[in-house]
């Protein structure tokens, strides 16, 4: 029986609980071969990295993930904490920046919904 994209971050999230990150992060990647656009795979995928202090395999899912969603705020965040674990702090400043604007917008957003709602009510 193959495993889906689902079932293979279920089985990561369980072994990552255990902290056994190195057979989450297998997991995880199985499940990116399946669906290199899972979301919720990559961060749990950044989150294994940083638990394991794996900074640079970290970052670069960081960045992977911001490749696919450019607006992904917790992707940044992780991003940003990941730089500053590795010392690197003029990055962590910046994407902790960009996270902040995402963060503002997106509660613009929210803000500009209910408003219209509360309009046509």
């Amino acid at each position: 029986m193959v495993e889906s994209k689902e079932d293979l971050y279920e089985k990561g999230v369980m072994f990552a609980l255990e902290d056994n990150f190195v057979e989450a992060i297998a997991c995880y990647k199985q499940s990116l071969e399946i669906d290199p656009h899972y979301t919720d795979v990559w961060h749990a995928l950044i989150n294994a990295y940083g638990a394991i202090n794996d900074l640079d395999k970290g970052i670069e899912a960081a960045r992977q993930l911001i490749v696919i969603d450019p607006d992904d705020i917790l992707a940044h965040s992780s991003l940003s904490m990941l730089y500053m674990k590795k010392g690197m702090k003029k990055e962590a400043e910046d994407e902790g920046a960009v996270a902040k604007v995402l963060g503002f917008k997106d509660m613009m957003k929210s803000t500009k919904s209910t408003d219209e709602t509360k309009k046509l009510m």
